[in-house]
């Protein structure tokens, strides 16, 4: 099983109607993969290709006393939960147990909705435990464990290569993930790819909210039973329903309405939701993923998203970096665009001069990778010779001066401009020299001066101001 949401309980116990009992009133809250077996012999041959999220393990088996089969097991498989149950009330044998290391003991007498809740908190310690270990061998090592999950995206990144790193190592979790970042960072492709590293069985379902309604909204998660208003003249399945299994990605969270917000926060803490006109309760078997490029901190201050939705939201979060601050990326990127904009079109990839990636590199991408990828398409379709011509680009990206253009910097921005250097400039003298050089390449044209160093135009102009009045 490769999602830890489904690593199967272990009930250990040579009492087969309770073994039935139990069995049934954990498929009843939801925990359906369950094994059980009646001695520890069942128990050391499961164990050899079975990962458990936690072991129920009777007190008084017939053959070998669970105390020594609890100890064997803690030796064997350190941070794994083990309950205690026993038809013995005795309080000095609960207290030597739990002192051995058993998580949890429980007389079978007692309401089975306390021993439940007892073992749905050890598969919660148990997820945060394996979470928490894969996040960090994820984060120390230096290579992606399955590059495959992540078609589509630039994996030799990198920027990128770190939050590629953490999406492996929380994938396996079954709570839900925020992702953040500026349109056009490709939120969904990131989202895609968590699902792909989840190995859930079921589908990837996106959803977009903006512009849904609460009605909509409802009717397009949780569906409708027939007769629950006028015109529904059949059921419909939600997609909660249609996820079932795999991942909700529920895209422009930041534009979700207060009163839709409650029903999510419901669907998320209780996984439990109601068709509209209906009584009856669903489990939702699902895992959500947010995304959005608003701030969602500073919603909260205004009280236009809950705060309590946030918490349940970002309990793993992802932050895409803008493509301005991925230099490293554009030319990778414009190669992989411009071989599917010829492809695109039925044409050869035309010859790149060298200029062109320098153009790219120097234009700041306010709609991120997807506006570069809008300008590659837009640019090959436009081509018509055997080699690309600049002119249209320049006109493109700077608009404001492209005469001025010629000047721009011709080094790779990848490179580490400091090596050999012995001694570093202080930062304001670094300043005044970068300044100095983007005015000289521009002609002294502020505009382009500031694009090529990433300042704002105002800043800039208020830095030349205050040296002449030095």
């Amino acid at each position: 099983m490769n999602n830890r949401s489904e690593l199967p309980v272990i009930i250990v116990d040579d009492e087969k109607s309770w073994l039935r009992s139990l069995e049934l009133a954990l498929k009843s809250e939801g925990i359906t993969e369950i094994i059980s077996c009646t001695s520890s012999d069942e128990l050391n041959q499961l164990l050899l290709n079975t990962v458990p999220s936690v072991i129920v393990l009777d007190l008084t088996l017939a053959e070998e006393s669970g105390e020594s089969i609890l100890d064997s097991l803690l030796k064997a498989h350190p941070g794994l939960p083990v309950i205690i149950t026993t038809g013995d009330s005795l309080a000095t044998t609960a207290v030597r147990c739990l002192k051995s290391g058993a998580f949890n003991y429980f007389v079978k007498s007692e309401e089975s909705q306390r021993i439940i809740a007892g073992i749905k908190h050890a598969i919660e310690i148990r997820m945060l435990q394996l979470e928490n270990q894969q996040l960090r061998e994820g984060m120390l090592s230096n290579a992606l464990r399955n590059p495959a999950h992540f078609e589509g995206l630039l994996l030799n990144s990198a920027k990128m290569l770190p939050v590629y790193k953490y999406i492996e190592a929380v994938s396996l979790s079954s709570e839900p993930v925020l992702i953040t970042g500026e349109s056009g960072t490709g939120k969904e492709l990131i989202a895609h790819a968590i699902h792909k590293a989840s190995g859930r069985s079921g589908k990837f379902i996106p959803v977009n909210i903006a512009g849904l309604d609460s009605n909509i909204f409802s009717d397009t998660l949780f569906g409708h039973i027939k007769g629950a208003f006028t015109g529904a003249n059949e059921f419909r399945k939600g997609l909660v329903e249609e996820a079932s299994g795999g991942t909700l990605f529920l895209d422009e969270i930041g534009d979700l309405p207060n009163e839709m917000q409650v029903k999510l926060l419901r669907l998320i803490q209780e996984k439990t939701y109601h068709q509209v006109g209906s009584d009856m309760v669903k489990k939702a078997s699902i895992r959500i993923i947010a995304a959005t490029n608003r701030d969602l901190e500073l919603m909260q201050k205004e009280e236009t998203f809950r705060q309590d939705l946030y918490y349940r939201l970002c309990y793993h979060r992802v932050e895409i970096p803008p493509l301005r601050e991925r230099q490293g990326d554009i030319k990778q990127l414009a190669d992989i665009f411009i071989e599917e904009a010829a492809k695109d079109i039925g044409m050869e990839r035309p010859a790149i001069p060298p200029e062109i990636y320098i153009l790219l590199k120097n234009y700041p991408y306010p709609g991120n990778v997807r506006e570069l990828r809008s300008i590659i398409f837009d640019a090959i379709s436009r081509h018509k010779n055997k080699v690309f011509s600049l002119g249209w680009l320049k006109e493109r990206l700077f608009p404001d001066s492209p005469e001025e253009l010629s000047s721009l910097q011709q080094t790779d921005k990848g490179e580490n401009i400091f090596e050999g250097v012995q001694e570093l400039p202080r930062w304001k003298d670094a300043l005044q020299m970068l300044v100095d050089e983007a005015m000289r390449r521009s002609s002294s044209n502020q505009v382009v001066a500031s694009k090529m160093i990433g300042m704002n135009r105002q800043t800039l102009n208020k830095h030349l101001q205050s040296r002449q009045e030095d």
